[in-house]
C-alpha cells in the first residue's frame, strides 16, 4: 500500500511536469488566455492515473503554465476547470468494457470529447466575468480547437499504449481484463 502511494505521488508530479511543458512550451497566443498542448498530458494522466492524483497533477501542472505564461488571472480557474476535467476524463471510461477494444476506445474518446466542451464552457463563463459574454466568444474558437488537439492527441497515445500492452505494464490495478 505504502508503495503504490509512492508510485501514485511519482506519477502525479510526472504528469504535473508533462502538462505544465505541454502548456508553457507549446503556447500560442489569443485574444484571450493561448492554444497549449497541455490538456492532452491532462487526458493521459486522468486515463493512466486516475482519481485525486490526477487531478492534483493535471490542475498544478496546467495553473503553474498560466502564472509563469503571465496568465495569474487564470490560474483558480484553471485550477477547478482542470479538475473538473480529468473528474470527467477519469470517471467515464470506468463504466466501459475493459474486454473489448472498441469499447474502451469509446469511453476514451466520449470522455475526452465531454471533458474539452467543459474546458470551452468553463472558460467562456469565467471569460465572460472578466470581460464580457460579447468579449469572451474571441476565444470560444480558439479553445474549440486547442480542445480538438487534445482529443486526437490523447485518444491516439492512449490507442498506442493499450494496444501494444503497456498501458497495462503501467497502470496494471486500473487496466487489467475483467475476466
Amino acid at each position: 500500500m505504502k508503495n503504490q502511494s509512492i508510485l501514485n505521488l511519482v506519477f502525479a508530479a510526472l504528469f504535473a511536469v508533462l502538462v505544465f511543458v505541454g502548456t508553457a512550451s507549446f503556447s500560442i497566443a489569443l485574444p484571450f488566455g493561448y492554444f497549449n498542448l497541455g490538456d492532452g498530458f491532462l487526458l493521459l494522466a486522468a486515463w493512466i492515473l486516475g482519481g485525486y492524483y490526477a487531478m492534483a497533477g493535471a490542475a498544478l501542472g496546467a495553473a503553474l503554465a498560466d502564472v509563469i505564461l503571465g496568465f495569474v488571472i487564470y490560474a483558480p480557474a484553471t485550477l477547478i476547470i482542470k479538475a473538473l476535467m480529468v473528474i470527467i476524463a477519469f470517471q467515464i471510461p470506468r463504466f466501459i468494457s475493459k474486454d473489448k477494444p472498441l469499447l474502451r476506445f469509446a469511453g476514451y474518446f466520449t470522455s475526452s470529447v465531454l471533458a474539452e466542451l467543459l474546458m470551452v464552457a468553463g472558460y467562456y463563463l469565467f471569460e465572460s466575468a472578466l470581460y464580457g459574454f460579447g468579449a469572451a466568444l474571441a476565444s470560444v474558437p480558439g479553445n474549440l480547437l486547442q480542445g480538438a488537439a487534445a482529443v486526437v492527441m490523447g485518444n491516439v497515445v492512449i490507442s498506442i499504449l493499450d494496444s501494444t500492452g503497456l498501458l497495462k505494464k503501467i497502470a496494471p490495478e486500473r487496466h487489467a481484463s475483467k475476466r
